[in-house]
């Protein structure tokens, strides 16, 4: 009878047990807590390290389980697969090539440990000396199980931060001010610190006020114009301008009889009379 099936109705006539919530104090939550934070948290991963905790049931090696010994103590790949598919999910035992996903990455961190079950002392000994044989053995680690049973430690919220107390107000040193004096005197009466910041006199407002002739007064109130010479130098200009302009030659016809017998070719050349040749 294959072990799957012997399982089944030894459940059935109820000489094995489902296993309960917890094992040996170690919930599933519990495993997935810590293999999470292993980077190893699969569903079959912590199946496999729960049938591992079964310290109810019998050994399902027959001279194990004479000698009174547990599946806790030793179970082969075969046994874990029927425990996680048989007694956890009550459905077919998981695959057995499938170890490599569920058991492998579990021994490679030191979680499990590899056994080798002697029939003929009935004792588990370390190693895989015999490759590929039944009676090749898995068991959770002293240390690993430790881990599991000790009590997740409680978030403990960070220590408030102790804000520093506020200092008591500062009273400002009031300097005296003498209102009446004007403003270009009050750098003077002030600290370095408190020195008030000037328009530059280079800045560009000022340069352009400066070739435009413009007189700012320093209360920043109306502007007034000086370019009267400035206007009056451009209307000379423009006088003498139109006057040179104006300055062509006119002619006139002669209108008189002695003119009119005169012979014109083109325009103020005389050919005959007193200027002719």
């Amino acid at each position: 009878m294959k072990l799957e099936d012997k399982l089944r109705s030894e459940v059935a006539a109820k000489k094995l047990q489902r296993p309960p919530t917890t094992l040996q104090g170690v919930t599933k939550e519990r495993i997935a807590e810590v293999l999470q934070a292993l980077d190893r948290a699969s569903r079959d991963q912590i199946d496999a390290v729960f049938a591992l905790l079964d310290d109810i049931n019998p050994s399902w090696f027959y001279e194990a389980a004479e000698k009174g010994l547990k599946v806790c103590h030793g179970a082969s790949t075969a046994h874990i697969a029927c425990h996680v598919g048989v007694l956890q999910r009550n459905g077919g035992k998981l695959d057995r090539e499938g170890r490599d996903y569920w058991l492998k990455p579990l021994w490679e961190i030191g979680a499990l440990e590899k056994l080798y079950f002697d029939s003929g002392t009935a004792e588990f000994l370390p190693g895989h000396p015999v490759p590929k044989s039944p009676n090749s053995a898995y068991r959770i680690a002293p240390a690993f199980l430790q881990i599991l049973k000790s009590a997740p430690k409680a978030a403990t919220p960070p220590p408030k931060r102790r804000l520093p107390r506020p200092k008591p107000h500062q009273k400002r040193q009031k300097l005296p001010v003498d209102t009446s004096a004007p403003f270009c005197h009050y750098p003077a009466m002030l600290d370095e610190t408190r020195k008030p910041i000037l328009p530059h006199p280079r800045n560009a407002e000022y340069l352009w006020a400066r070739e435009k002739q413009i007189l700012i007064s320093l209360d920043g109130r109306s502007v007034k114009k000086r370019l009267a010479g400035s206007q009056l130098a451009a209307a000379a200009i423009l006088l003498l301008t139109t006057v040179a302009c104006a300055q062509v030659a006119l002619v006139t016809m002669d209108t008189s009889p002695a003119g009119q017998r005169q012979v014109i070719d083109g325009f103020g050349t005389w050919l005959s009379g007193s200027e002719a040749g």
